[in-house]
């Protein structure tokens, strides 16, 4: 993550949040997943300064 005071916040709070959000991880870098997992992502909506970002379009 870009936001480094962001990104530790994120990492302390992976453990709790992965109880109470069925399993979601904060600081878990899915564009790079998605990549690895051999599909091509053609359009990137990044929120908030690059914070949040919606990859709706894949394939």
């Amino acid at each position: 993550m870009k936001h480094n005071l962001l990104g530790k916040m994120q990492d302390l709070l992976t453990p709790f949040w992965k109880k109470i959000c069925d399993g979601c991880h904060l600081n878990r870098d899915t564009l790079d997943m998605v990549k690895k997992a051999g599909m091509s992502i053609q359009k990137v909506e990044q929120h908030f300064k690059g914070l949040f970002f919606n990859d709706n379009m894949y394939q």
